[in-house]
């Protein structure tokens, strides 16, 4: 696991600036902090690749973003990631951060995604965010966007 960075460690009632307090009423944030124990599972790594993309995509449109990841069901799979920007938050989204990047993903998509790593490939033939490394996942499609779940 070296490498790689933590989020998941949970701080209630932490609001990150420059988006609207009234947003986080019902919000939790998640975020790393020296306070807070490293927990056992980690729900969620944020790698510096995918956090440099999405401040870079901030910056050219002058906007304070999150990135939004979603399971749904599709894809040749079963389940498909889905990516977008947001900067709405619903009532059980989980934000995690990394050198002031945003994910936020929702209560039944954290459960498909829990110790998943959140990264931004550059591969030959796209760019694009991707999930790896989701212990969840039985099997997934060779384009990397729709998995399978582990029989449990």
């Amino acid at each position: 696991m070296a490498g790689r960075l933590i989020f998941g460690a949970c701080r209630r009632n932490t609001v990150p600036t420059k988006l609207p307090r009234s947003l986080f009423a019902s919000v939790q944030v998640l975020k790393l902090s020296e306070q807070a124990s490293i927990p056992t599972e980690p729900m969620l790594y944020i790698t510096p690749e995918c956090a440099k993309r999405i401040n870079e995509m901030n910056a050219k449109q002058q906007k304070d973003r999150m990135l939004r990841v979603l399971v749904d069901s599709g894809g040749c799979s079963g389940f498909a990631y889905k990516f977008s920007f947001d900067t709405n938050l619903n009532e059980d989204d989980k934000i995690f951060e990394n050198e002031g990047a945003k994910v936020v993903v929702d209560e039944v998509s954290l459960e498909l995604l829990q110790g998943s790593e959140v990264d931004y490939a550059m591969e030959l033939i796209r760019r694009s965010f991707v999930v790896k490394n989701n212990p969840n996942a039985d099997a997934g499609c060779g384009c990397g966007i729709s998995f399978s779940l582990k029989d449990e």
